[in-house]
């Protein structure tokens, strides 16, 4: 007697609910269960052997073993493909994910000698680079001249070069396409050692972004539609901030309208919209949770919203202060401490969770900035004279105190997310970027100083993995420039002096740093695809 093959001959006996399965006439089950040949019986049994029986668990009769003789050789394709019908309906797709990742099993070879004889052509073959799928012969024969439109002329390789070959046409932009989105990670057929596709055998490019380092002096950057398209604020937007999780980008103007857009690079649709009566918008943050919105103006009052509930609550006024203008704010990154710039150097601490007054800090001169470490122990504050003074947010005072190298008036800070670089804006333009010996040393020697602007600093950011750091003026036009912080060196590609930027307000990097959107003074936030992050 001859024993069953099964296409998972470990697998140990289970019982399946097999409701939607019939038995036949002669009382097999259709599918997985079905008897391969009456020649299994054993001598002087009655039933089959092995563990495939009918629907009650016993063998079938005499006459019904005769009746599976006939279909033994000329229903075995059918068998398997009712196989792969009944694995479908109680596996589901568990099946199909397990036989991409592991080989095939050596059992399972012996059903057909012909099945190896495939595998081992399909080995020689692997190696082989795969043909195009389709090739047009019009392009051998056709010509295309790229000086009769403007956006084909960069595809010229030298200046007096008028008409390309289809086929010069064609690689030409595929390799204007790789210059400018890289090569992508799905054209890339990658297989193991035995030859089986090594789809599922990482999840790296499934649950995380690549890490490579942001290669210097170029960075490929492709315009998107503006963000705010669906809804544009009326007047300069001095605000524009991404949630801090989720693809939502807030922008606020002088308009005295906040709006709050779905941004997928596309459509960028309008989720929510208010309106401030009383308050034209300076400023206005994302906790760092993303649960609430604060608003503030050159008023004595200030302005939450409540994502969760939808709701608006006027904070009237700080106890004990007499401040008429809140315009300038910094959110702790634990979200516990809320900071507000006061007279004469002082610093109003305020709780985040209750919004009443809970110490004044008070330092020399003007205050014009705050910036705060990741861990929420330190913060930096600066003002007219560029002295930088380091507070600890435990007890409340300051530790250390040092002058920005060379500023004649501290207007702007920043702190990478990783705590390693510290930036200083002044208004001479200046931007002076530090190591975490600033927070120690007492005259500090900056690692770069930045002289690309010349007009006083208004923004400075960091990108999500501290590789970029954003800055811009508002007081001249296309004043804005990004540099890459491990070698302190500007891009010089972009933006140039073309890109129509206009005077950038306010600007900001997505939680991942696939856009950067940058509010102007035209009532537009810019959109932009930074492609190293995007991939």
């Amino acid at each position: 007697p001859t024993s069953c093959h099964f296409r998972q001959p470990a697998r140990q006996p289970r019982s399946l609910s097999l409701s939607s399965h019939t038995p036949t006439e002669n009382g097999c089950l259709q599918g997985r269960h079905r008897p391969r040949a009456a020649a299994q019986r054993l001598p002087g049994q009655g039933q089959v052997q092995g563990p495939h029986r009918g629907p009650q668990g016993g063998g079938g009769d005499d006459d019904d073993d005769d009746d599976d003789d006939d279909h033994v050789d000329g229903g075995r394709d059918s068998e398997e493909d009712e196989d792969e019908k009944l694995e479908r309906a109680v596996f589901g797709g568990m099946k199909r994910a397990q036989s991409a990742v592991s080989s095939k099993p050596k059992s399972a070879q012996s059903h057909d000698d012909d099945d190896g004889e495939e595998d081992e052509d399909g080995e020689g073959a692997a190696a082989k680079p795969k043909a195009p799928a389709w090739v047009d012969e019009d392009d051998k024969t056709i010509s295309v001249n790229v000086t009769s439109v403007s956006r084909l002329r960069k595809l010229r390789q030298k200046e007096d070069e008028q008409v390309l070959s289809g086929d010069q046409y064609a690689q030409r932009l595929r390799n204007q396409f790789q210059t400018i989105h890289g090569t992508q990670a799905w054209l890339q057929a990658q297989a193991d050692d035995e030859g089986e596709p090594g789809l599922l055998q990482s999840s790296a490019k499934l649950l995380g972004r690549s890490s490579k380092r942001l290669p210097q002096g170029r960075l490929e950057v492709t315009r998107a539609t503006d963000a705010n398209q669906a809804a544009r604020t009326q007047a300069v937007v001095q605000a524009c901030e991404f949630h801090p999780s989720a693809p939502a980008l807030l922008v606020g103007g002088l308009d005295k309208s906040l709006k709050i857009f779905h941004v997928d690079g596309k459509d960028n649709s309008l989720l929510q919209s208010m309106f401030m009566r009383d308050l034209p918008i300076y400023a206005a943050q994302w906790s760092h949770g993303g649960d609430e919105i604060i608003i503030a103006g050159r008023r004595k009052f200030f302005y939450t919203f409540d994502i969760a509930n939808a709701s608006v609550r006027k904070v009237h006024e700080i106890q004990g202060r007499t401040e008429k203008s809140l315009e300038r704010f910094w959110v702790s990154p634990d979200d516990k401490h809320l900071v507000f710039t006061g007279h004469d150097g002082v610093l109003i601490l305020l709780s985040n969770k209750t919004k009443q007054w809970v110490a004044n800090l008070k330092m020399n001169g003007s205050v014009r900035a705050v910036a705060f470490t990741p861990d929420s122990q330190r913060m930096l504050s600066t003002g007219g004279d560029g002295t930088v003074y380091v507070w600890d947010m435990n007890t409340r005072e300051c530790v250390h105190v040092f002058v920005d190298d060379g500023s004649v008036g501290g207007t702007v800070l920043a702190v990478s997310p990783d705590g390693s670089r510290f930036a200083c804006g002044s208004s001479s333009g200046v931007v002076n970027l530090y190591d975490e010996s600033c927070l120690v040393k007492e005259q500090p020697t900056p690692l770069k100083a930045i002289m690309n602007l010349t007009t006083s600093i208004d923004r400075l950011s960091f990108n999500h993995d501290s590789q970029i750091l954003g800055m811009a003026s508002k007081l001249k036009k296309n004043a804005f420039r990004m540099l890459h912080v491990p070698s302190a060196t500007v891009f010089s590609n972009w933006p140039t002096a073309k890109t129509p930027m206009n005077y950038v307000n306010s600007f900001d990097f997505s939680q991942r740093s696939e856009y950067l959107a940058a509010g102007n003074d035209k009532g537009k936030v810019l959109l932009y695809k930074l492609n190293h992050y995007s991939m």
